[in-house]
């Protein structure tokens, strides 16, 4: 991987990852993914770091989907799963990481570009954008976490049409169908993406971090009962005490009755 295919900055506590390949459409290479997961786990443990941003160079894509050219090197079932088992680690990464993810999404996320961005906790789109999934025209199939994760967020009716189709949807039908957050004018993508990314690094860290943990347990498990599911909500309720118990809270209180701005610490 050239070196500055992947780049990493950060502004306070948002960290912001280019996928850097504009004359591609940021198609994504194996090893681009397997930096991803790599940056993502990384990115967790850093306390300085409260949201992360993922948006792609320049303004015709987000990513344009897996690099095709690389297909040729799927000789065997061994290593098509070797192939796919990076993407998804990578996005485990991401649905994993304990602080949001915002993709910020200009021109085409397609393929698993598309898997990346649905991966991510908010898609933030410039008007005239187009997500979708185009398996069906390239004739491969997805793994069952990607199918899962669009049904999610659209639904069994809109996910059969987006993999029987194959056609993108527009960022005004992308947000129609709940495949995006926001839908802003291309000019105001970035300072708009920024805003809700300081936004949410200014709220409690530990709020946000145990709502991010236990809205995913939702999204994976469902409605947990309290006697079958007994140690998988108590280690989620000892989320919610731990936030009560926290300086944060003491200092969200005094705030609001001094009617000033709270300065939180995640502690």
């Amino acid at each position: 991987m050239n070196d500055n295919h992947m780049l990493l900055e950060k502004d306070g506590y948002v960290a912001t990852i280019t996928i850097n390949r504009p004359d591609q459409r940021n198609a994504m290479l194996s090893i681009m993914w397997k930096w991803l997961g790599e940056t993502m786990d990384k990115l967790s443990e850093d306390n300085d770091v409260r949201c992360v941003i993922i948006r792609g160079a320049g303004d015709k894509a987000f990513a344009s989907g897996a690099d095709i050219s690389e297909f040729e090197v799927w000789t065997s079932q061994e290593k098509a799963r070797e192939y796919g088992g990076r993407i998804e680690y990578a996005l485990q990464s991401i649905e994993k990481h304990r602080n949001p993810v915002i993709a910020m999404i200009q021109g085409y996320a397609l393929g698993a570009g598309c898997e990346l961005a649905v991966a991510c906790d908010l898609r933030i789109l410039a008007d005239g954008s187009k997500i979708g999934i185009p398996s069906a025209k390239l004739g491969v199939m997805l793994n069952y976490e990607n199918y899962h994760r669009v049904v999610d967020l659209v639904g069994i009716s809109i996910a059969r049409e987006i993999f029987f189709l194959g056609h993108p949807l527009d960022a005004q039908r992308a947000k129609e169908v709940g495949l995006a957050n926001f839908v802003v004018p291309k000019p105001e993508l970035q300072t708009f993406t920024c805003e809700i990314a300081r936004e949410i690094s200014e709220n409690a860290p530990l709020s946000v971090r145990g709502s991010k943990r236990v809205l995913h347990a939702c999204a994976v498990h469902g409605m947990l009962d309290r006697d079958r599911d007994a140690d998988a909500l108590a280690q989620l309720d000892d989320l919610s005490a731990a936030c009560f118990l926290s300086e944060d809270v003491k200092e969200g209180v005094s705030a609001f009755f001094g009617r000033r701005k709270a300065d939180f610490k995640g502690e």
